[in-house]
């Protein structure tokens, strides 16, 4: 298991924990008569912890569990999953672990994404009921425990294994309230766009749109958690191509062919996928601004690759907004190949060199399936494809 960066803060706060233990020890130790009270001592403190989190935790644990468990069984692809700050992510160079920042509104959250469409409105309906269902499923199971031990529920444990008994009625109480809170919230508040039973509101309310947002997702996660795009599912991509209606997804959806044409070498399809990505943004009044800037990016690098319009590509980089100050390598990219089409093969290679450089800042080590396609493009600039004459592009 390869692990990131980021994990070196989680051990900065384990090497910590760890010196608050022994220096814990240390005062216990000091005020003991001997060293076996030392250890009953700190085994109890640890075993208070311990179960805390255990009680307030292992019921979202369990709640992932079971979403976990249910896209296993419906052919799901796992992508990740968080539990409070910690999060382990399902990348294509392996499976990272770290701490993060921010926990994102949830507790708990497990990430993955349909392998096809067939049936997939039922299938993730049951994907996302799982969840609060082993919720319940624990709750209830957490009261038969509580029953058989000799405590009541709601009432103070007199007797018997106390301790044992409020872990029980904790838990029941905890994961009951999990299950029926994610069914119930259905209207997005702050913090909760992503609750199980908004999920399964929309899938019900507007199936189309949702279905179109599952194929989006589907591909998406492989984008992100760097599937090589030549990979990426060409059912889903087709089905969005076929019938997104808003111009924003659509316009998405013709970007991610684009990438896809491109990394399977169809260069007219790519130039065919970019072009119509590009007047589809330009139609829109206020379109996103990151979309609208990439998508230029790409249309520039197209003409200029592809068609070999350095005039074309460099209104598309000016319409961009990218400057030469862009930490990112695209721009750079496009330039070169820019430079190659004019005739400028110096600087077009100079060019090259500046993107690669900023890609490999920002990666130190590009084995990222993704990463990799963006290297492959930026070292393309400097060859030589035959111009694309079936197919124009063109600056809205």
């Amino acid at each position: 298991m390869k692990v990131s960066r980021a994990t070196w803060k989680l051990k900065h706060y384990l090497v910590a924990v760890g010196v608050f233990l022994g220096l814990l020890a240390a005062l216990v130790y000091g005020l003991s008569d001997s060293p076996g009270q030392t250890f009953m001592v700190m085994g109890s403190l640890v075993s208070v912890v311990a179960g805390v989190v255990l009680v307030f935790f292992g019921p979202v644990l369990v709640h992932e569990l079971g979403h976990f468990l249910a896209g296993k069984a419906l052919g799901y692809n796992f992508y990740g999953m968080r539990l409070a700050n910690l999060e382990l992510s399902n990348l294509s160079t392996g499976l990272r672990f770290r701490l993060i920042s921010k926990m994102g509104g949830a507790a708990g959250a497990v990430l993955m994404a349909p392998s096809s469409l067939d049936r997939v409105l039922v299938r993730h309906r049951l994907f996302i009921f799982a969840g609060p269902a082993a919720s319940g499923v624990l709750a209830y199971l957490s009261y038969l425990l509580l029953i058989r031990s000799g405590g009541v529920f709601g009432a103070y444990p007199e007797s018997g294994p106390m301790a044992l008994n409020m872990a029980y009625q904790w838990v029941t109480i905890i994961s009951g309230v999990f299950a029926i809170a994610s069914l119930l919230l259905v209207f997005p508040i702050k913090g909760n766009h992503a609750s199980d039973g908004r999920q399964l509101y929309l899938s019900f309310r507007k199936p189309a749109q949702y279905k179109l947002d599952l194929a989006l997702r589907i591909v998406g996660c492989a984008w992100t958690y760097g599937a090589r795009a030549g990979s990426w599912n060409t059912e889903a991509i087709d089905y969005l191509l076929e019938n997104a209606q808003d111009p924003v997804m659509a316009a998405r959806a013709h970007l991610i062919a684009y990438y896809q044409a491109l990394d399977l070498g169809d260069l007219k399809r790519a130039d065919s996928y970019i072009s119509n990505a590009a007047r589809i943004v330009d139609s829109v009044p206020e379109p996103d601004p990151v979309l609208f800037r990439e998508v230029c990016l790409e249309a520039a690098y197209s003409a200029a690759y592809l068609s070999k319009d350095a005039v074309a590509a460099r209104e598309f980089l000016v319409k961009s907004g990218a400057t030469e100050a862009d930490v990112y390598s695209t721009r750079d990219r496009v330039e070169g190949a820019i430079l190659f089409a004019e005739g400028n093969e110096i600087e077009a290679r100079r060019a090259v060199e500046r993107a690669e450089i900023k890609l490999l800042a920002m990666f130190s080590k590009p084995l990222q399936a993704n990463i990799v396609l963006e290297l492959d493009l930026i070292r393309r600039v400097i060859e030589n494809p035959q111009p694309l004459t079936s197919t124009t592009t063109t600056v809205g």
